[in-house]
């Protein structure tokens, strides 16, 4: 579903909001990413995004547009936010090896 916001002119994909509720230090899911539980962790990050509807943001179905487009800022606002939401749920142990990704569909599903 499409929504769009006051003053726009373009309807803004659902995937490339961010609500309210929505802030850097969500931590989605209860089980932190170890070395050794990435099936069930995988499952449930991937549970949660779909909930929040970025699923599409990690997995590639949700395209970051053109430098053009004029949802561009909105995309790198939202992948910064679910990468954020994504090392939230990573163990300390491991984390620093997914710091240096560029956006949320590197390294990480």
């Amino acid at each position: 579903m499409m929504d769009t916001t006051e003053g726009s002119r373009q309807s803004t994909p659902e995937a490339l909001q961010l609500h309210g509720s929505d802030h850097p230090d969500m931590i989605l899911v209860g089980t932190l990413l170890t070395k050794h539980n990435y099936l069930t962790w995988s499952y449930a990050i991937k549970r949660a995004m779909r909930a929040k509807m970025k699923l599409g943001v990690i997995n590639g179905t949700t395209l970051k547009p053109s430098i053009t487009d004029a949802h561009f800022e909105q995309w790198i606002r939202v992948d910064s936010m679910v990468m954020t939401w994504i090392l939230n749920c990573i163990s300390k142990e491991i984390v620093n090896g997914f710091i240096s990704s560029l956006q949320s569909t590197e390294h990480i599903l």
